[in-house]
Parts: structure tokens; C-alpha cells; sequence
């Protein structure tokens, strides 16, 4: 998910799916780009164990 603040005024984030990524990146300090982008990497590293132990059942 990517945080983007649609105005200047609000501190708050507006979560947008992690494909758009580089679109709302300008919005962001290089540290809250930083963090987003380890989040992004923990979510994948999850998804890959998931298949990766799916495709261990199927070869049982």
C-alpha cells in the first residue's frame, strides 16, 4: 500500500494499492518511502512462502 497525501494541510494518508507505487512516491520524505517500500517487500516475501510451500504439497 502506498500512503499519499491528497493535500499539503492534511497529515493524514490516503492508502492506495502498492502498484501505484510510483505515482504518489513525490508525496513522500525518502525515509516514509523507505518504510513503504520494506512493508511492500515483507508483503511479497509472505506471498512467496505461501506459494512456495503450496507447490511442496502439490509435489508431496
Amino acid at each position: 500500500m502506498c500512503c499519499e497525501r491528497p493535500n499539503s494541510q492534511s497529515s493524514s494518508c490516503v492508502w492506495m494499492p502498492v502498484k501505484t507505487i510510483f505515482h504518489c512516491r513525490h508525496y513522500l520524505t525518502k525515509e516514509e518511502q523507505r518504510i513503504m517500500l520494506e512493508e511492500y517487500k515483507k508483503q511479497l516475501e509472505n506471498e512467496l512462502l505461501g506459494v512456495n510451500q503450496e507447490i511442496k504439497e502439490l509435489t508431496k
